[in-house]
């Protein structure tokens, strides 16, 4: 059998690579429907989060309804009201909802962006081209999504987590791929 460590403990996998390999496969379809669908997972993304939101909202209320006599309970019941008023607005309004939350991530992206570029010419460290490359793609990604809003606001984050599945499942069908070479080589 094998010495090398990856090739025994894949084969302890039931499917060894394959395992790897069908989990990517069906991340990637996952990705492309994302990408084909953004609207759809935008507003799915969405409604989750607000479901949440209002949950956390009930909750924090109903503490601070147990907790009267602490002296934050005002700060506490309101927080959980904000919660609450988000929650609802982001479950009854979910594409508007998307829209607000894409136009805070663009100007997190230029402002973001701006100050990598800054600190990476300013200061000049070690590789500071790639810090500096990164706030440049960072800060025009922001400035596309401006340029493009409102209508950027609905598909945006449906997008962006069909374009990340469909990475990451193309990053585990080559770790499928090279496991599947390596146990093919080591067993010879």
């Amino acid at each position: 059998m094998s010495m090398n460590p990856w090739v025994t403990s894949v084969g302890s996998i039931g499917g060894g690579w394959r395992f790897f390999f069908l989990l990517g496969v069906l991340l990637v379809l996952l990705g492309v429907l994302a990408i084909a669908a953004p609207l759809v997972v935008t507003e799915a993304v969405i409604l989750l989060l607000g479901v949440f939101v209002l949950l956390a909202g009930v909750f924090q209320t109903a503490h601070a309804f147990l907790a009267l006599r602490w002296n934050g309970f005002l700060l506490e019941l309101l927080l959980g009201i904000l919660d609450i008023v988000f929650g609802l607005f982001m479950i009854a309004w979910p594409v508007e909802a998307a829209k607000v939350i894409t136009f805070l991530l663009a100007a997190w992206f230029i402002v973001s962006g701006s100050f990598r570029i800054g600190a990476a010419t300013a200061i000049r460290f070690p590789n500071w081209g790639w810090t500096l490359v990164g706030g440049i793609v960072s800060a025009l990604l922001g400035v596309l999504i401006l340029i493009g809003w409102p209508e950027t606001g609905q598909i945006f984050l449906g997008l962006c987590i069909g374009i990340a599945l469909l990475f990451q499942g193309w990053s585990w069908i080559m770790l499928g791929l090279s496991l599947r070479s390596l146990m093919t080589t080591t067993l010879e």
